[in-house]
């Protein structure tokens, strides 16, 4: 334990060795300072989404028990219940198939990459190297242009899925160094979701009724053909509700907001860790610089 002697010695050596106490100390103060100021404001946007599961949104799978005897006779099975799509959209959000969906917009992949930080009194987003502005138009620096994979990573590096194990519902996060761009990001992202799989399964339901189709026609009992009928119009009425609904899988809570407050850096955090790194160095210089002095003082005889 550091006795009061200690530290009185070790104050004593500190006004002693002035230059270089100040600079132990100061240094990383200095760094964690300039550190925290340069680094540009990062916004987070958020939306907690409700996910309609299959059983929900498709009143024909509730009909599956009904129809299963006939589905056997046609050669194809129907649909269960219990799917939980929470885990599927989780993967396709994280996906490189939806991610080429986003950036068919070339501005989008440019904000992704290159946006550096936002210009509030220009209101306007400001680009990294790698991004020129060339008739009013975003294009890529011809020895700078970022892969795909470069431009997906920054995205994951940017994105936030999270699933509630009680709830099922979904948290959505996106940051950026513009808070309009990442509201407008979390909005294309839950667009993008929806009608990627509102088209997905508006094939395999027409793939289906085709199958109907084609079966009613082949099929002169008619029980069986009843059944086909009753299946065709629970099917057409499925096609119907996934056209018509507006938010087919993901119905937002609490829709994506534009921040006001930056999310990070925490510039505080930054500094304290600066003083105490400081305070660190501080002490290590003072205690080598004590024992250099007494292992280098002349013993007397």
């Amino acid at each position: 334990m550091i006795g009061i002697k200690t530290i009185k010695d070790l104050f004593k050596q500190a006004s002693q060795n002035i230059y270089g106490a100040l600079f132990s100390f100061g240094l990383p103060l200095i760094v964690a300072l300039v550190l925290a100021f340069s680094l540009p404001n990062i916004y987070q946007s958020k939306s907690v989404l409700e996910v309609i599961q299959a059983d929900d949104a498709n009143p024909y799978s509730q009909l599956a028990g009904n129809f299963s005897g006939v589905a056997g006779i046609l050669g194809f099975s129907l649909p269960g219940a219990g799917t939980d799509r929470a885990l599927y959209v989780e993967s396709l959000i994280n996906s490189r198939t939806l991610f080429k969906e986003l950036i068919e917009d070339a501005d989008v992949a440019h904000k992704i990459f290159s946006g550096k930080k936002y210009d509030f009194k220009k209101n306007e987003l400001i680009y990294s190297k790698h991004t020129i502005i060339k008739d009013e138009n975003l294009k890529w620096k011809d020895d700078l242009q970022p892969t795909f994979n470069e431009v997906y990573e920054k995205f994951l590096s940017q994105i936030s899925v999270r699933i509630d194990t009680e709830s099922r519902y979904i948290i959505l996060s996106y940051e950026h160094p513009s808070p309009f761009f990442a509201k407008q990001m979390l909005e294309k992202l839950i667009l993008e979701v929806n009608e990627n799989i509102r088209t997905k399964d508006i094939d395999e339901t027409q793939k289906s009724l085709d199958f109907l189709y084609l079966k009613l026609n082949e099929i002169n009992e008619v029980e069986i053909r009843n059944e086909i009928t009753s299946l065709i119009q629970s099917k057409l009425s499925m096609l119907m509700l996934t056209e018509i609904k507006e938010n087919y899988v993901l119905d937002p809570i609490e829709k994506p907001f534009i921040p006001e407050e930056a999310h990070k850096p925490s510039r505080t955090l930054i500094v304290i860790i600066g003083f105490i790194f400081g305070l660190f160095l501080l002490f290590s210089y003072l205690f080598l610089s004590k024992a250099l002095y007494v292992e280098s003082k002349p013993t007397r005889t």
